[in-house]
């Protein structure tokens, strides 16, 4: 980022930091003696926690524990500077949480026999896989969404940021369960280390090796990069529990019509980083565990919506031509609510037009 002169340089900072997908902060001997970059990090750490933003720290030739306990030549660049500065015990305090913090966290630690070049390489690498999180295509016609996406999102906020969260979205066929999912998806996906969204797991588990590949994707959209390969269940359920524990994450597992599924996939909280999110899309909600799980019913969409979607299928408008009022009506009342019912419905009236 260029800062122009004139420019207050701890406001250009905040707005840099606060629109920044991911940190990558590297640590030398001598960073521990700038105050710029000790108040750079807090802005940074303190966006990690609240945020949920991704630093990827990397220790240039010092070790992450001399950086969270402020020790050998990082250490004495540190109490040079607070010795020099004078700053305020809460400012020294601060500085020294975050550089805490960081120094837990997972990072490149760089050494001199081993070429720079590669240790480049793997950090591109890196985050190439984390900003490698394209959206879900959810509907042509939204309509309805917002406010359901609202109420489950609503529903996920009311369990601590220290909790492992299943959600379960139930309804009858076509009501649009895989829809709302892929919206919360979306919209909260980015706040997470990883995700993964596994679609119509009811279809893929019967094919031939479809459980191993559904067991296959999820460890690899979560822990990614990984060269593990998983070839039984058994195994890939061990692999699972042993490996999901230390990514927040956010599944989406959709269309799922056996408890065994669930069992293979996402066994039970602990198989996540606390502060994970898992949703469930079924039909049966038997299939849910009864506990901690929370039960999101879904709602048929009003005569109001309704009569909105069917018009933007066949008219591509929001209100219907005047000559179709009373069939749009018809239709609706026919279709009962079901989303999927009234664009499969629009089509054939389209047909018979």
């Amino acid at each position: 980022m260029l800062l122009h002169e004139g420019t207050y340089i701890k406001t250009e900072l905040l707005e840099a930091i606060g629109s920044s997908k991911i940190a990558i902060i590297i640590f030398s001997e001598e960073y521990g003696g700038s105050k710029w970059c000790l108040e750079e990090l807090s802005m940074i750490i303190e966006l990690y926690e609240t945020n949920n933003r991704t630093v990827l720290p990397v220790f240039y030739h010092v070790s992450p524990t001399q950086i969270r306990h402020q020790t050998s030549s990082f250490g004495g660049a540190f109490n040079d500077l607070v010795q020099k500065n004078s700053p305020s015990k809460y400012q020294v305090s601060e500085w020294r949480k975050a550089l805490t913090n960081v120094g837990n966290l997972k990072g490149t630690v760089v050494h001199s026999f081993r070429d720079e070049s590669d240790y480049i390489e793997d950090i591109v690498r890196q985050v190439c896989d984390i900003l490698d999180k394209k959206d879900l295509f959810v509907a042509e016609h939204p309509v309805g969404l917002d406010n359901r996406v609202r109420e489950v999102i609503a529903m996920l906020q009311n369990h601590s940021s220290e909790d492992t969260v299943m959600v379960g979205i139930w309804g009858m066929a076509g009501a649009g369960k895989t829809t709302i999912a892929k919206a919360i998806y979306n919209e909260i996906g980015r706040n997470f280390e990883s995700r993964s969204y596994l679609p119509n797991i009811r279809k893929v588990w019967r094919q031939k090796n479809g459980k191993e590949h559904l067991q296959n994707k999820l460890l690899s959209e979560i822990c990614k990069p990984t060269k593990m390969k998983i070839n039984s269940i058994e195994s890939g359920m061990i692999t699972l529990k042993d490996r999901l524990r230390h990514k927040k994450a956010l599944v989406v597992l959709d269309n799922v019509d056996k408890l065994a599924q669930l069992k293979a996939l996402a066994g039970s909280g602990d198989w996540f980083k606390p502060g994970s999110i898992i949703i469930i899309t079924t039909r049966n909600q038997s299939l849910l565990p009864k506990k901690d799980c929370c039960v999101y019913m879904m709602k048929n969409l009003d005569k109001g919506e309704s009569v909105e979607l069917f018009n933007w299928h066949a008219f591509k408008q929001e209100s219907p031509k005047d000559d179709f009022i009373h069939l749009s009506r018809d239709i609706v009342v026919y279709c009962g609510g079901l989303p999927f019912a009234l664009e499969q419905d629009t089509q054939e009236a389209k047909n018979n037009l």
